[in-house]
């Protein structure tokens, strides 16, 4: 039998994105402090950070809403909001970070502006469709 592509549920989406959120706090506070003494490193782990939140807003995008069951709605958007919350904290630190890094450590003589690397959500709203 051939093996065909999974299609993402909501709910899937949402596990996923809230165990990158979980690591991402997890990060800012076991490991932070060992990566700020080596800045170029610091730099790429918060760029590939949010290399991978970029793929996961650009995933939500095409979820579908008509397979999840009305009595899961509310589950469903509660923790939409939850997730958008900590989405708004994680990426206001990650940009923070960014801006303070670049500045104190490599200023303009390496090209790198605040705006290089800065991660913006879109409306600060999900948009459920």
């Amino acid at each position: 039998m051939e093996e065909r592509d999974k299609i993402l549920t909501i709910k899937e989406w949402i596990e996923s994105f809230w165990a990158l959120q979980e690591e991402d706090i997890r990060f800012f506070r076991e490991e932070f402090r060992g990566k700020i003494k080596q800045p170029k490193e610091l730099l790429e782990e918060l760029k590939e950070r949010m290399r991978r939140r970029q793929v996961f807003y650009k995933l939500f995008k095409h979820l579908s809403w008509r397979d999840l069951p009305k009595e899961e709605w509310t589950w469903v958007c509660d923790k939409l909001d939850e997730i958008l919350a900590r989405e708004n904290l994680i990426t206001e630190t990650i940009n923070k970070i960014l801006d303070v890094v670049g500045e104190i450590f490599f200023g303009e003589e390496e090209g790198l502006s605040k705006s290089t690397f800065k991660l913006d959500l879109p409306d600060k709203k999900i948009i459920f469709h």
